[in-house]
């Protein structure tokens, strides 16, 4: 297991997982095997193959938060389980913690564990957000973890910047105003997709992987039109050749089919609440990442604010 610098020099190769507002940084061959959808309180479990994981686990409560409580109560779980199988159980309340930040915005307790698998984490309550953060790296107790597991809590942020979260999984990172919900997704390594929802708007962020084999018998324009039609079905789109930041792409621009949304559309307008009845996408194809992006807005007319965003925020490559 790699420790001290040898593992400083490989964090470059580390990626970056987002999900409702949760970030952090695992190495490379480490996985999503858990994700909670709700925003309010959830769970999310990132693991790898030799059996280390990372279990992240957040609340929003109403009054007081008793960090210390809590403790003791996973404790007593952690020992009742050590007890019934007849294992050795060893806890620490203030563990040695290799690599630990100042956090002026939490209040915060670590903690460390060890019997059949061992584990270091940390318990929070974010000032700022006013999220309860449970988070420990977990490992077979034959192996020696602690700079690996502390490094990994250390980059563990609860809530996003400026009013954005960063969602990052599969190799699609994308930024969205905090106000909006994940309405849909699809995770596979060849394909990604985060759909977004803020009353009648939306925002769909799609990632393909192998797109040189994608696009031997298709244009982007065409398999794009192939893979997004189900999508796009109640628009009628125009579609015209938008490169972005030195990437080939097409850009797609059309108005709702539907007959009622298109009859209201100027009444909501002169009461200055305009209907989302326009979609506008923009995709492009990266080679150096091999991979094609698409990001679609349901939105009203004139207003592209949310797509911009979200398009420069992608780190493609």
């Amino acid at each position: 297991m790699l420790q001290g610098s040898a593992l400083a020099r490989r964090q470059e190769n580390w990626v970056t997982i987002g999900w409702q507002g949760i970030t952090l940084r695992v190495p490379e061959d480490w996985f999503p095997a858990a994700l909670g959808t709700e925003r309010a309180s959830g769970y999310l479990r990132v693991q790898n193959p030799e059996g280390l994981s990372l279990e992240v686990k957040w609340s929003s409560p109403k009054g007081t938060v008793d960090l210390d409580a809590q403790l003791a109560n996973y404790r007593k779980t952690l020992a009742r389980a050590a007890r019934k199988r007849k294992l050795d159980f060893d806890w620490k309340d203030k563990p040695k913690v290799p690599v630990r930040e100042a956090r002026p915005d939490k209040n915060r307790r670590f903690f460390g564990w060890k019997g059949e698998g061992q584990g270091l984490g940390v318990v929070w309550y974010c000032r700022g957000c006013g999220r309860v953060v449970f988070a420990q790296v977990a490992a077979p107790a034959s192996q020696e973890t602690p700079t690996l597991a502390a490094t990994i809590l250390s980059t563990l942020e609860d809530h996003g910047e400026d009013g954005e979260d960063l969602w990052a999984l599969y190799g699609l990172q994308v930024r969205v105003p905090s106000g909006w919900l994940l309405d849909k997704h699809q995770l596979m390594a060849g394909y990604t997709m985060l759909q977004f929802r803020q009353r009648e708007r939306l925002l769909r962020a799609e990632r393909w992987a192998l797109a040189n084999v994608a696009l031997k018998e298709a244009c982007l324009e065409d398999f794009l039109w192939d893979k997004c039609r189900k999508f796009w079905r109640d628009y009628r789109l125009q579609a015209s050749a938008a490169e972005w930041a030195g990437h080939p792409g097409v850009f797609f621009a059309g108005r709702t089919r539907k007959v009622v949304p298109r009859l209201v559309a100027p009444v909501r307008r002169l009461i200055r609440r305009p209907g989302a009845d326009r979609l506008s996408a923009r995709a492009w194809h990266c080679a150096t990442a091999n991979k094609i992006f698409a990001l679609h807005a349901v939105h009203p007319e004139g207003d592209l604010t949310a797509l911009e965003s979200a398009v420069q925020s992608v780190t493609c490559h």
